[in-house]
């Protein structure tokens, strides 16, 4: 340990005063950030049944179809506020449904501010269950906008003769613009895109980069750990050995 004597008492106090100064500039930096979050947007829905950032189920309170006693999980439905900087982001569930087993899937993605329905589509079930993303067209009409916030629903049809959904999910996001920072950061780490999405708490892109990077190189240890890791502080350990489905674009459904 250094021992360091002050023997001029102006001195000292001249120090203490700067160093507090400092923090408590810091301290209001930090604050300003915190304040100028966004505010969670209105989705249309009640305050006590829906959280910004999670997901909600009716009209079937066990969110299972009779005819599986498994349900469909939307990997992001921890009820923070969700993020993308991605024009195309993908969304990811876990699909516990194979084909022949309900009726069928409908997703729907709109602006919160105008209500307008950016996609919709029907989904087809697949051959075996596990996670699978629902990948947005590419084509620029169903991009997202820096700034922007938008609502999605995932509706849950168990028998094809209903016209009704049994089961919806619903959510939001924000595309957020890419910083200068976090462009030199992601350059700066071309193979752990995944690692600075998520230190700057963009779950969307994480989640979907480790995701291809699992599918892409399935028997490597650091991502197996890192995937493992995100799944586990997203409280969906339990979905750890689930296969991962190939994102798909679904044709968009006239209006």
């Amino acid at each position: 340990m250094i021992l360091t004597i002050w023997r001029s008492p102006k001195k000292f106090w001249l120090i203490l005063l700067s160093t507090i100064s400092l923090i408590s500039i810091s301290y209001s930096v930090v604050a300003q950030e915190v304040a100028n979050l966004p505010p969670a947007p209105s989705t249309g829905t009640p305050d006590d049944s829906f959280s910004a950032g999670g997901t909600r189920s009716e009209p079937n309170s066990n969110q299972t179809c009779d005819s599986t006693n498994s349900s469909l999980v939307y990997l992001l439905d921890s009820g923070i506020r969700d993020f993308t900087v991605s024009a195309h982001p993908i969304f990811w569930f876990y699909s516990p449904y194979t084909v022949g087993e309900i009726g069928h899937l409908e997703f729907t993605l709109a602006e919160v501010q105008t209500t307008k329905t950016i996609y919709r589509t029907k989904i087809d079930l697949r051959e075996r269950s596990g996670i699978m993303g629902i990948a947005l067209p590419q084509e620029q009409k169903y991009a997202l906008e820096p700034d922007k916030d938008y609502s999605w629903n995932l509706q849950i049809y168990c028998s094809p003769t209903e016209d009704k959904p049994d089961i919806f999910f619903e959510g939001w996001l924000r595309r957020l613009p890419i910083t200068y920072n976090l462009k030199q950061d992601l350059a700066a780490f071309p193979s752990q895109h995944y690692s600075v999405y998520l230190e700057n708490n963009i779950l969307y892109d994480a989640l979907t980069n480790l995701a291809q990077l699992r599918q892409k190189k399935p028997n490597n240890s650091e991502i197996i750990e890192a995937w493992n890791h995100l799944l586990t502080d997203l409280g969906k350990k339990d979905l750890i050995q689930q296969p991962i489905l190939e994102a798909v674009i679904y044709s968009a459904q006239d209006e």
